[in-house]
């Protein structure tokens, strides 16, 4: 009887430092911080709205998978923007970006237009300058 008991101890304690490895790697999160600027300084309408996408791409067959997004609108640019996100919805070997745009009244008129890969070692802002789309 007694060894069973052994078994059963070691059996629970196993499983509850189990648990706890477990629930530590989801309660780990990324923060991705970054400003936004534009080349050509513009004061923008009240009503334009700033939209900064952080995007998860598997390859380049499949559309991207959008980690977090944040809209913003009475933008003064430059501009700080945050993102934070478990770390377990980054997968290796895939590509993360940021995709940074300005609308008004549902037109475009600002976008960076090269995505900013993200570094996830990096504890470095990073830098999105939007360029004024063409009319």
């Amino acid at each position: 009887m007694m060894l069973s008991l052994k078994k059963v101890f070691f059996l629970i304690v196993s499983l509850s430092l189990l648990i706890a490895c477990v629930a530590s790697n989801e309660d780990e999160y990324v923060e991705i911080d970054g400003i936004v600027s534009y080349r050509t300084p513009v004061t923008l309408p009240d009503t334009a709205i700033l939209t900064v996408k952080l995007k998860n791409i598997a390859d380049h067959t499949q559309p991207p998978i959008v980690l977090d997004e944040l809209n913003k609108e009475k933008v003064a640019l430059p501009t700080r923007f945050s993102f934070t996100v478990p770390l377990n919805e980054f997968v290796k070997g895939h590509m993360n970006i940021i995709q940074a745009y300005v609308k008004y009244k549902d037109k475009l008129i600002f976008m960076e237009l090269n995505a900013v890969n993200v570094n996830l070692n990096s504890q470095e802002p990073l830098l999105i300058m939007l360029e004024k789309v063409s009319e």
